[in-house]
């Protein structure tokens, strides 16, 4: 039974060093490479996103909630006003190239073109359409948005204060007055105490118009509210304002029964994304086509997924927005939004419109050397030289603004946080130990990138050396050449996964830290969004932490297992060696003398056994090496024969001046070199030299 055993051993071994074998090794050794790869990143980029929602949720309560809002004609808010938000317009790119009649440069003669302007163009005296700069769109309705916050924040991190909460009405400290609506479960989370000399913060303000229905409630003497005056009156309607002819502006501390404070505000395409990026900027400038006049505005693509938290008071259109803005630029002075289409040369009302001779426009963007014009057929050049700026950021209006298009004005309140929860500093103090996490799943993913494409590559060059049997610029050839592969592979590998360590082991402590508190102590304490992000904490930090520990004990596994493996040899070669004596020797069969048929190495001093090549001794991924330089060594050839010489026939395949190595029978192995006139099939003596 043993010997059957030993047997399939001895097969199995044997398939295992085939080539298809090695190759299907490879293959399954690159596949989970990528998978691995990918996972890792996939748990880094979850984690990444997580940790910004937490770190949102802490800024939320520790930015002080808004005491008063109003609206500005002046160009910048009074002192102690913040401005609402801007959006950043990115300009419009450089157009066409105008080429004057018979520029030539080169001994070649240009012409316009809708693309920008080449070295031979500008040389030939072509001009290019310039760029317009970008612009922070900053008003809203033609007025400057401006807040106050003098009220304090949920949570101050910088001095570790928590605002006073109530869980009764009047139950807020001395220096403290209450805040909540009428009707509030005090208990819930939505009442809170603010300084008494700071009075209660906003819960809500809108824009409302003549056909919204709550206008008709407001009374007509309501005014004051421009041009930096405030209110923290309590009362429900406290601020009101008139924009323009037939809209009102309107804030309270007290409309709604169960509105925490207003805190964040923003404009945007979209209200801020709750994943993905934000609403608020174009992406890139301008464009025009490469074929016509038209262009092309950027808006940010749309949201994965926007923030619902965030309320909807007023939207304009993206051309009302760009039309507020450029008509404020220098270069529109005097320009009203009746007449602007009259300075646009790409527009119907302005197409006789010629910039050289206008008092308004902002001057001509494109000027051609004194003394030449343009082609009267060449409506590039025609079109450039008379258009004048302001015409360019009407043609911008009118030619790449998308009537779907809405940009919106938005707040969103303190995010709800329940009094019988963990108090903000508990959330708070878990914010570095995620960083940390972050922070080292990161280190974690790009060591093990990079180890996985280390090993992917030696997969690949493995691959490619049993299939060819050479890799071009890898030293050696055949096994030789597999085993550098292999054992380069190995030590590159050892060296990262030591690197590996240091994050792993920050992970698994600063996981290790925070679990517990995600998984079960928070739940049911915030809004479902707010509750979202520490719920998908609670599910996913246990796992994470189990996988590291998984990766650390294989880490380990994989580092000892060389030493092991060195002992055990140690051990075994120890305890075959101490056995030797025992073992029953076999009669030695007399040696074999059959005369050479093929040329000789030495001279034959005695009768020698032939060493046979054959499959039994190369195995099927043995090669010959053609000599070249230095003798390139064979797999190993079994001989047996007299110490003194041996009778080798040459395999097939082996033809003169090729290398072979052939195994003495004392185990040394003994280079050869087949010599002129040889044959497959024919035999050489080898002289075995003493040991």
């Amino acid at each position: 039974m043993a010997k059957e055993e030993e047997g399939a051993l001895a097969k199995l071994m044997k398939f295992a060093k085939t080539k298809e074998f090695v190759i299907f090794k490879c293959v399954v050794t690159i596949v989970l490479s990528i998978v691995s790869i990918v996972l890792a990143s996939e748990a880094f980029n979850a984690l990444d996103a997580v940790v910004g929602d937490i770190t949102g949720i802490l800024d939320n309560w520790g930015t002080p909630p808004v005491t008063e809002f109003t609206l500005t004609n002046a160009t910048a808010c009074p002192s102690g006003w913040e401005q609402y938000p801007d959006v950043k317009w990115r300009g419009l790119e450089a157009g066409a190239c105008a080429c004057p009649s018979g520029a030539t440069s080169g001994g070649q003669t240009w012409t316009s073109s809708y693309t920008s302007c080449n070295s031979n163009q500008t040389s030939a005296g072509c001009q290019q359409d310039p760029a317009l700069s970008s612009i922070n769109m900053k008003y809203w309705r033609n007025r400057l948005i401006c807040l106050r916050r003098e009220s304090e924040a949920a949570y101050n991190r910088d001095d570790d204060y928590i605002r006073p909460r109530v869980s009764e009405p009047d139950s807020c400290p001395s220096g403290y007055v209450f805040c909540g609506g009428p009707g509030t479960t005090y208990a819930n989370g939505f009442a809170h105490c603010a300084r008494t000399d700071l009075g209660c913060p906003l819960t809500s303000y809108d824009i409302l118009k003549p056909s919204d229905a709550a206008y008709s409630g407001f009374p007509s003497n309501y005014g004051g509210f421009f041009d930096g005056y405030g209110s923290t009156d309590n009362s429900e309607y406290d601020m009101l304002g008139r924009v323009g002819t037939d809209s009102y502006v309107e804030s309270s501390v007290t409309r709604f029964d169960e509105a925490l404070p207003v805190v964040d505000v923003a404009i945007g395409f979209a209200p801020p994304c709750i994943t993905g990026p934000n609403q608020e900027n174009y992406d890139s400038a301008t464009s025009w086509s490469s074929s016509n006049n038209d262009v092309t505005n950027d808006p940010p693509s749309s949201c994965n997924e926007a923030d619902p938290r965030y309320v909807e008071i007023d939207s304009l259109s993206e051309a009302e927005f760009m039309r507020e803005h450029f008509l404020r630029e220098s270069a529109c002075a005097g320009i009203s939004a009746n007449n602007w289409a009259n300075y646009d040369v790409y527009s119907s009302a302005g197409s006789s419109f010629d910039c050289r001779s206008a008092s308004l426009g902002g001057g001509c963007l494109v000027s051609l050397s004194s003394g030449r014009s343009c082609t009267s057929t060449d409506s590039i050049c025609t079109t450039r030289v008379r258009q004048s700026r302001c015409g360019q950021y009407h043609h911008v209006y009118d030619s790449g603004t998308d009537a779907s298009e809405r940009l919106k004005l938005t707040y969103r309140r303190q995010l709800l946080w329940q009094d019988d929860c963990p108090s903000y500093r508990d959330v708070a103090d878990k914010e570095e130990p995620l960083a940390d996490l972050r922070d080292a799943q990161g280190a974690l993913f790009t060591i093990n990138t990079i180890t996985n494409v280390i090993v992917f590559l030696a997969a690949f060059l493995v691959i490619y050396n049993q299939l060819h049997g050479d890799v071009p610029c890898v030293p050696y050839e055949g096994e030789k050449e597999k085993k550098f592969i292999e054992k380069a592979q190995e030590r590159f590998v050892l060296v990262f996964k030591l690197i590996k360590f240091i994050p792993l082991i920050i992970a698994i402590v600063a996981v290790g830290k925070i679990a517990d508190f995600f998984a079960n102590k928070v739940k049911g304490c915030g809004d479902r969004y707010t509750q979202d992000a520490m719920d998908y904490l609670g599910r996913e930090l246990p796992g994470i932490e189990q996988t590291n520990m998984a990766i650390l004990a294989v880490d380990i596994v994989q580092l000892t297992l060389p030493f092991f493996l060195t002992i055990f040899k140690m051990l075994c070669g120890k305890k075959k060696k101490e056995g030797e004596g025992d073992e029953e020797k076999p009669a030695e069969a007399a040696p074999a003398a059959p005369a050479p048929t093929a040329p000789v190495l030495q001279p034959a001093a005695q009768a020698a056994a032939p060493a046979h090549f054959g499959p039994g001794n190369f195995g099927p991924s043995a090669k010959i090496a053609p000599a070249s330089g230095p003798p390139a060594a064979a797999p190993p050839v079994a001989a047996t024969a007299a110490p003194t010489q041996l009778a080798v026939v040459i395999p097939p395949g082996i033809q003169p001046g090729q290398a072979m190595t052939v195994a003495a029978p004392d185990g040394r192995m003994i280079n050869v070199v087949v010599p002129p006139g040889s044959a497959p099939g024919g035999q050489i003596i080898v002289q075995v030299p003493p040991a």
